[in-house]
């Protein structure tokens, strides 16, 4: 479908306040409240809202920061939540290379 530069713009804010929105939630959530205590969803979102855009350096930065963030945790979070959370984020990033046959990144994500 052809977009008019009506429509160009429109969807631009569009993805604008649907990037915003990730990024005040991420930012803001109390992480064992986040998507009923699955905080790596808030990350992954924030990834596929990326990737649908065709931002894959901007999608493979929300995986890292994701990881990065979980990995330090809120006080109180046990070693084994923060490794399956984490391992969330690193299958959905893993799935998301193999979805653009970027096989050997994917590998090594899954060595990690």
């Amino acid at each position: 479908k052809i977009l008019s530069s009506k429509e160009e713009e429109e969807e631009a804010r569009r993805r604008e306040l649907v990037e915003r929105c990730f990024e005040e939630a991420v930012a803001a959530v109390a992480p064992p409240r986040a998507c009923n205590g699955k905080y790596s969803q808030l990350w992954v979102g924030l990834a596929r809202s990326r990737e649908e855009r065709g931002e894959m350096e901007a999608a493979g930065e929300a995986f890292r920061r994701g990881v990065a963030t979980i990995s330090k945790g809120p006080g109180g979070s046990s070693l084994a939540l923060k490794e399956a959370l984490c391992s969330d984020v690193y299958c959905e990033w893993a799935e998301m290379e193999i979805r653009h046959k970027r096989y050997t990144e994917a590998l090594q994500l899954m060595r990690e």
